[in-house]
């Protein structure tokens, strides 16, 4: 969790609010030993994603999202990266309990009781429940 003043609208600029971060990393093979120098550090990772997420306002939380990800394929045992931003406060017009953005052609939002399914082109209703969050995944690739 960071406070931070991410968002488009001005008061999102100056009045901190909460973020919740979630990460899932899938990492490259690693040699068969107990030893911490081999796998990544959670604790210095939670670390560096807080820092980065809390330096510098975005607008979207897809920029936020991407952002962490770099964070994380930094790492070179980090093959993959899975990286949901939550924003609970978000300031909206309509009651939203979670809207989800993944890729670049589909979108997910809540709205009074109904999960809505965005793609180009039509809009699928379900009923659903959850929190505002934007979901990204990144591969990092050796080079």
């Amino acid at each position: 969790q960071v406070t931070a003043t991410h968002g488009v609208y001005a008061e999102e600029k100056v009045t901190p609010q909460l973020f919740v971060i979630d990460l899932t990393c899938s990492l490259r093979p690693r040699p068969d030993l107990d030893d911490l120098a081999t796998t990544v550090d959670y604790a210095d990772l939670a670390g560096r994603v807080a820092e980065a997420a809390g330096a510098g306002s975005v607008d979207l939380i897809e920029t936020l999202a991407e952002r962490i990800s770099a964070v994380c394929l930094a790492d070179p045992r980090v093959a993959e990266v899975e990286v949901t931003v939550h924003k609970p406060q978000a300031p909206l017009p309509v009651p939203v309990a979670d809207v989800d953005t993944i890729g670049d052609d589909l979108s997910v939002a809540m709205v009074d009781g109904l999960h809505l399914v965005a793609t180009t082109g039509s809009v699928i209703a379900l009923p659903c429940a959850g929190a505002f969050r934007v979901a990204v995944r990144r591969q990092g690739f050796q080079g």
